[in-house]
């Protein structure tokens, strides 16, 4: 039996991925596991402890332990820190028009679902189908399937891709 050169190429592709965690796992594995690992731990830290050590040493590593943890709080929370979002509508063609959040010019997502140009209201999904609300009405003309909603967003995207890079949007 002969195996397909995908399969093969996507394997080796997995374990290149993945090495680090496959060593990690085959060392703890060939040790006796995670229990074996705990109590070597628990050993160790339990007769360090019991060495005596003095003062300057304990206080150099509470003050080491400290610096270590304030610094590490203050890149979380230099990451945790998010750019201000821009909303805004952008028209796409005669007949829709798209919300996108702007975070910079290479940073936006665009929603799935568009407006109607005409009666500014967001298209209803129903059935794969969408359509303006005033269409029930008979008011409005717009309404498409599933296929041609995700060939409207495809081009979407491209047009708005387009526009954030060639203006000053945010």
């Amino acid at each position: 039996m002969k195996i397909p050169r995908k399969i093969i190429q996507k394997l080796i592709k997995w374990l290149l991925k993945h090495w680090i965690e496959l060593t990690v796992s085959a060392i703890v594995a060939y040790l006796g596991g995670i229990f074996h690992l705990y109590q070597l731990s628990y050993d160790f830290l339990k007769i360090s402890f019991q060495l005596p050590s003095p003062l300057w040493v304990i206080l150099a590593l509470v003050l080491v332990v400290l610096i270590y943890t304030y610094i590490k709080t203050e890149k979380l929370n230099q990451s945790s820190k998010k750019s201000p979002v821009k909303i805004e509508i952008i028209p796409i063609g005669k007949e829709l028009k798209w919300k996108v959040c702007i975070r910079n010019p290479y940073d936006y997502s665009v929603d799935k679902i568009p407006f109607c140009q005409e009666h500014d209201l967001l298209l209803l999904n129903y059935n794969l189908e969408y359509f303006c609300p005033e269409y029930i009405k008979g008011n409005c003309k717009i309404r498409f399937d599933d296929k041609r909603h995700l060939e409207f967003y495809e081009t979407a995207i491209s047009y708005i891709d387009k526009i954030l890079r060639n203006t000053k949007l945010c």
